[in-house]
């Protein structure tokens, strides 16, 4: 099993930079984030945690494969709904908060990572340690961030 960490960055004035010198998002600022997957993990903690309990989060927009799922959300929250596509294209959207079920994780991060989004991913990063490589390559390439869910944090 691969564990990956996020470095802390270094706090610099009213900006912040990890230990490479990249340059962070600005910390006084609402990160936009897109969500991918809203069934049982995103009714249940996720989105409530996002729109309500993060204020550093604001949930621009929702996708599911499942049209009702994301159309409960919108009613819900007032979260768009989209379709992925949408969402991967809609260049407000900085993370992208990918709940799809393991065997999507690859293929959801990866078209993230495409469009030049960062993502923060449900546990397990992927299926297959080859799968974890090729978005560590991709994440490398594209200077974008990829972390995974701890025990617990936007499931508070």
């Amino acid at each position: 099993m691969m564990v990956l960490y996020v470095i802390p960055p270094v706090n610099r004035g009213n900006r912040s930079i990890c230990k490479k010198g990249v340059k962070m998002m600005d910390s006084k600022r609402k990160v936009k984030v897109g969500v991918v997957g809203c069934g049982g993990i995103c009714k249940g903690t996720y989105m409530n945690n996002m729109v309500n309990t993060f204020e550093i989060i604001d949930v621009v927009g929702c996708a599911d494969k499942i049209d009702a799922r994301a159309q409960w959300m919108q009613d819900h929250y007032g979260v768009k709904k989209m379709s992925v596509e949408e969402l991967m294209n809609d260049p407000e959207i900085e993370v992208v908060v990918n709940l799809t079920y393991p065997e999507s994780h690859f293929e959801i991060s990866k078209m993230a990572m495409e469009h030049g989004k960062s993502v923060y991913c449900e546990k397990m990063m992927t299926p297959t340690f080859e799968e974890a490589t090729i978005l560590m390559n991709l994440m490398k390439e594209k200077g974008v961030y990829y972390t995974t869910a701890p025990d617990t944090f936007l499931g508070a």
